[in-house]
């Protein structure tokens, strides 16, 4: 009884902090209002705040952005902004993050479990104890039914019960959601079907593979997470690495499982019959956009948004081309699901710097990003410079074959905290659009809670070290079996050899940390 009230220790801060902003709003009915600075702004110029933000590959950072000038009129402060490559982003931020000297005042995060780590060590300020300087969060989390206001919440809720990585809204229906999708004008040229099981889909791949011999039919990238991905085709719920079992209701590593060599089996198959790119484990993203841009890749689990980033940009060549979204695949004892990571992991946590002013005007900021006009503002930009308003409706500026995040920046890292989800849905074409709701009818009912659980200092610390050889030891081997360096024979000497490294012990603590916030 005492974890359950722990856990919702954060929760019920804020409720109260929004039963007291209600009250106020039903006596006075004022609106919040953000105070500015005399010209305007946010802060005046004398005001210095250094933001960190990540830069994804497929639309790197480009300070020519409208969004980001914006951003800097709007606030008014002298932004310190730091830009760090995605793929540099955890090594980076664990060096700058090892003094407070280095610490910039915001980060926008992407990752729940990097937070909670640093949070730990003391690097965020908790936001629950700035909630009296934080009008606007209080106000509009206000707006939402409890239960649903609960449920948002509690996938950033530390282990200390308090939230140092504050709730993003507006774009959690097209964040990480992942689908099976395939060249549906491909298909429909030499007259075959989108494949329903995982032997339909090695046999249409290799019908593919006979008519394009230098194609990689399955073009899966980041090998590791797509066995992931596909998962459940295996079994209910299943995932390599440490997982919540719905369907038994246990935690479980899978790897450890017998349906593991049943997954590593049909890799092996696909690979040996040259059907998914003879480097997907590690191939890196402009070597396999490559392949989903022309007429060697047709099938893959991959982000529901890649079908408009492949196909407007290739109908300017080839008006048929056509990316589109199918049923996942099944197995013999899995579903015609695909992974649930639908989950908006992304947005501001303020550093503890030890600099009260700093730290202060980093909560200004971030609550400012919760009012209605920094929504509008990073919704849609300026009217007239980045939309219009068409028939009632606002539009993105776009030429054929652009997007408004690769030329606006719209919506990018660090660039909101609340947004419009109409935005959102105007960013992408309205055939994709028209699939959105298929798409989440084959996500898996529930999102792992590896992605969001909170674990304490204690349990860290317990788990810590196995958990990294395990994952490690586990990625190595079936990099190794996946790729013929090892052979199957020395599979059964291979799960011996993990299950000796603390297997019970990582479970038992997330057993532990699950019951804490589930009740």
């Amino acid at each position: 009884m005492k974890a359950k009230k722990t856990a919702r220790h954060a929760a019920l801060c804020l409720a109260l902090a929004f039963c007291v902003t209600m009250l106020c709003a039903c006596t006075g009915k004022k609106k919040v209002e953000q105070i500015k600075s005399v010209d305007g702004a946010l802060f005046d110029k004398s005001t210095q705040i250094a933001i960190l933000i990540g830069s994804h590959t497929s639309w790197p950072y480009n300070e020519n952005w409208e969004f980001w000038r914006y951003f800097r009129e709007a606030v008014g402060a002298d932004i310190k902004l730091t830009v760090i490559p995605n793929e540099e982003f955890k090594t980076k931020l664990g060096l700058m993050m090892a003094s407070p000297d280095t610490l910039p005042d915001l980060i926008h995060m992407s990752n729940k479990e990097w937070v909670n780590s640093f949070a730990n060590s003391g690097a965020f300020v908790a936001i629950d104890d700035y909630l009296d300087k934080m009008p606007n969060y209080t106000e509009f989390w206000n707006r939402f039914p409890e239960e649903e206001r609960e449920r948002l919440m509690r996938y950033r809720v530390s282990s200390d019960g308090k939230t140092y990585f504050p709730q993003s809204y507006g774009s959690s229906h097209w964040t990480n959601l992942y689908s099976w999708l395939y060249r549906k004008d491909i298909f429909e040229k030499h007259g075959l079907k989108a494949p329903e099981t995982l032997d339909e889909l090695y046999n249409v791949a290799s019908e593919l593979k006979e008519l394009y011999p230098d194609s990689f039919p399955i073009c899966i990238r980041q090998g590791l997470s797509r066995l992931d991905l596909m998962g459940p085709a295996f079994k209910p719920y299943f995932r390599y690495g440490f997982y919540y079992d719905f369907a038994n209701g246990k935690w479980s590593l899978g790897v450890t499982e017998p349906v593991m060599l049943d997954i590593v089996n049909y890799f092996i198959r696909l690979r040996e019959a040259g059907l998914v790119p003879t480097d997907y484990l590690t191939i890196n993203i402009k070597s396999w956009e490559e392949l989903a841009s022309t007429d060697r890749g047709f099938i893959m689990p991959e982000y529901f948004t890649r079908i408009d980033f492949f196909n407007i940009p290739n109908r300017v060549n080839n008006p048929d081309f056509t990316w589109d979204i199918m049923t996942p695949p099944r197995g013999a004892n899995g579903t015609n699901k695909i992974v649930n990571a639908n989950i908006d992991m992304q947005g501001y946590v303020v550093c503890n710097s030890g600099d009260r002013k700093r730290i202060d005007n980093a909560i200004k900021l971030l609550d400012w990003l919760y009012t209605d006009e920094a929504s509008e503002l990073f919704s849609w930009g300026r009217e007239g410079e980045t939309y219009v308003v068409e028939n009632g409706e606002k539009k993105f500026i776009l030429a054929e074959g652009e997007t408004a995040i690769v030329k606006y920046g719209a919506h990018s890292a660090g660039l909101y905290q609340r947004i419009e989800s109409e935005a959102i849905d105007s960013r992408y074409s309205e055939e994709q659009s028209a699939k959105l709701d298929f798409a989440h009818e084959c996500l898996e009912d529930e999102a792992n809670p590896k992605q969001w659980i909170a674990l304490t200092d204690d349990e860290q610390r317990e788990i810590e070290d196995k958990e990294l050889q395990i994952k490690d030891f586990s990625e190595e081997m079936l990099s190794k079996f996946l790729l013929g360096q090892e052979p199957l024979s020395n599979w059964d000497s291979f799960i011996n050899e993990l299950k000796n490294m603390g297997i019970d012990e990582v479970i038992s603590v997330y057993t532990q940390a699950y019951e804490r916030v589930s009740g």
